[in-house]
């Protein structure tokens, strides 16, 4: 049984440990390594990542055993949902849906993501639409992501 939580600070490491795993897990087949490793580094900023989900909403995924299983934030007053990400150990289970719809319930409209190649099915199936594909760079590395959105 999975219950959502807000973020709390002592909460960083782990959501750190669950992005790295989701990232170079699940996306290992559409990027390729110096791409993973340019969105998700091994050592993060844990500034900007504090700056980051200090801005908002974050809710967290935690099982009966209080085991942090999955993030997700939201911009609620864009409806950007900027952070999804499961545990790779979690996934498959509905956990990744029941924190999207929760995001979704707190936009005051519609809500939009850049979802990554292999995260496309998922929010497809959630019923967002692909508006365009978008091109990232970080670490001078092109990463394609794609611009999805959901009319509520």
């Amino acid at each position: 049984m999975i219950s959502l939580v807000l973020y709390e600070k002592s909460f960083l490491d782990r959501l750190l440990d669950i992005f790295y795993s989701s990232v170079h897990g699940s996306a290992r087949n559409d990027y390729s390594k110096p791409q993973l490793d340019a969105w998700a580094p091994e050592d993060p900023d844990r500034h900007v990542w504090e700056e980051k989900l200090s801005k908002e909403l974050v809710v967290v995924g935690v099982d009966e055993n209080g085991e942090i299983a999955g993030f997700g934030s939201l911009d609620e007053g864009k409806g950007y949902v900027d952070l999804l990400f499961v545990d790779p150990e979690f996934q498959k289970i509905g956990i990744g849906s029941m924190i999207l719809s929760h995001l979704e319930s707190k936009a005051s409209r519609g809500t939009y993501a850049f979802s990554s190649k292999n995260a496309l099915p998922f929010f497809l199936k959630a019923g967002y639409v692909v508006v365009r594909e978008n091109h990232v760079v970080r670490n001078g590395l092109t990463i394609t992501n794609y611009l999805v959105e959901k009319n509520q």
